[in-house]
């Protein structure tokens, strides 16, 4: 008896089978807990960019609940000795040192004594990060995806700093804007009950904790704007436009209520002459060549105020290799940018992004249609505008090219994603997860473990 061949549609694919359960997701997720628990566990204090800064900023919020006032002589025993400054006097004010510093207070005294504890609250937002996406992602690898692609993520929760803090709540922004059984979605769909108003208090919260970040975040905030104006117009009808216009109102009110009293707090006490205080700051408490009447002369520190020294744009790229530099250090350069990974890794790793960067082209031209393009075009602007604010930073304060200001951009390609791709599962995604995260782990163990003062 001849045997029947199953139906085409049913015919086993091995390119189409996918390599990862949500299970293998999962322990992917935790491996990388456990990789940055390791790295605050054995790595020397003041090992990572600007630790001890970042630690006696928050060490302002020990005895303190609002912003500083500029002029109190108290301030002084915040300020970087080096730079004359100190991040508790950024506006808008950056709220990861005040959560910081009353975390450690639980358990110690000071600050300044629990530089341990402030890692133990870094890793704590990623251990939460990572729960959220393992809960919440079941069904779609893309949110795995988007933490594997490069280390340097993984890193900057490894220890205290301000970058960490904004990723965590653009990401948690990403899961609700991305997921369409979220709690914000259901809230903002058509159909929900007008009541349910209170669904609106996660979002709210989020967005007004992204304006108490860092200010490269504000560029998710925009992109955010841009989904609401976009979620507004393909609402449907003017019905429909004005429901969706009143609940995310509510969304921007909570948000407002989150954000208004600190940064109220802060122009109370300081009003809106910023520059000239933060310049007399500078001038009076940094080290020689780090004071701003020292811009235009030969004491100058070597990155300092490029474009006032006379410095073209174009020198930025081709004498000092800003674009090197930085997408290096988004791929993976660990403590003061001083370890790299070899070569052949980083070109590893750029496959996987490239191949990222195909698959988003590819989402976007199959169905080029008008609510596709128009989104895609939002994130375009914002991504650039990220780009854009790094290399201004570069070129007129201080040449710091940091794969990690390019970060926002991640949150904004996912929200992008799941607004055109929807539901749909791109089963090459499965594939893109582990090649990710094998060259990431590879960077992470091999040269940063390895190689981080101990």
């Amino acid at each position: 008896m001849k045997a029947r061949s199953c139906p085409p549609a049913w015919r086993w694919r091995p390119w189409m089978t996918f390599p990862l359960s949500h299970r293998g997701r999962v322990f992917l997720l935790g491996m990388t807990c456990a990789l940055v628990l390791g790295l605050g566990v054995v790595s020397r204090f003041d090992s990572h960019p600007d630790e001890a800064m970042h630690v006696s900023s928050a060490a302002y919020y020990d005895s303190h609940w609002l912003p500083p006032d500029l002029t109190d002589p108290e301030l002084s025993r915040y300020i970087n000795p080096t730079w004359g400054i100190t991040y508790v006097v950024s506006l808008p004010p950056e709220i990861t040192y005040l959560l910081g510093s009353k975390f450690v207070q639980l358990f110690a005294g000071e600050a300044r004594e629990g530089w341990r504890l402030f890692r133990l609250y870094a890793w704590l937002l990623w251990l939460l990060l990572v729960l959220s996406i393992a809960w919440r992602s079941r069904l779609d690898p893309i949110y795995t995806l988007f933490l594997m692609m490069t280390p340097q993520v993984w890193y900057v929760f490894g220890y205290f700093n301000g970058d960490g803090f904004p990723f965590f709540v653009a990401f948690l922004i990403a899961l609700e804007l991305g997921r369409s059984d979220s709690i914000t979605q259901r809230y903002l769909a058509v159909a929900g009950p007008a009541s349910s108003w209170p669904r609106a208090l996660p979002m709210g919260v989020l967005c007004g904790l992204l304006v108490l970040s860092r200010c490269h975040y504000a560029f998710v905030a925009l992109y955010v704007a841009f989904y609401a104006v976009w979620q507004v117009w393909f609402a449907g009808g003017w019905a429909e436009r004005r429901l969706v216009i009143g609940r995310w109102a509510v969304i921007v009110g909570i948000a407002v209520l989150v954000a208004l009293p600190l940064i109220g707090a802060d122009l109370a006490r300081n009003g809106f002459d910023r520059e000239s205080q933060l310049l007399s700051l500078r001038e009076r408490y940094a080290a020689p060549g780090y004071k701003p009447s020292q811009a235009m002369s030969d004491q100058a520190h070597e990155g300092g105020w490029l474009m006032r020294r006379g410095m073209p744009l174009a020198d930025l790229f081709e004498k000092r290799g800003w674009h090197r530099e930085t997408v290096l250090s988004f791929l993976g350069v660990y403590g003061y940018l001083c370890i790299p990974a070899s070569k052949p890794l980083y070109a590893l790793q750029s496959a996987g992004l490239l191949a990222v960067g195909v698959l988003f082209v590819w989402l976007v031209v199959r169905e080029p249609s008008r609510r596709a393009l128009s989104i895609a075009l939002a994130a375009a602007l914002c991504g650039g505008a990220v780009i854009a604010a790094s290399i201004y930073y570069s070129w007129t304060y201080d040449f710091e090219p940091q794969g990690r200001y390019l970060f926002p951009i991640l949150p904004i390609l996912l929200i992008t994603w799941r607004a055109i791709a929807g539901d749909r599962r791109v089963r090459a995604v499965e594939w893109l997860v582990l090649w990710c995260f094998f060259t990431s782990a590879v960077s992470f163990v091999n040269v940063c473990l390895v190689e981080i003062p101990k």
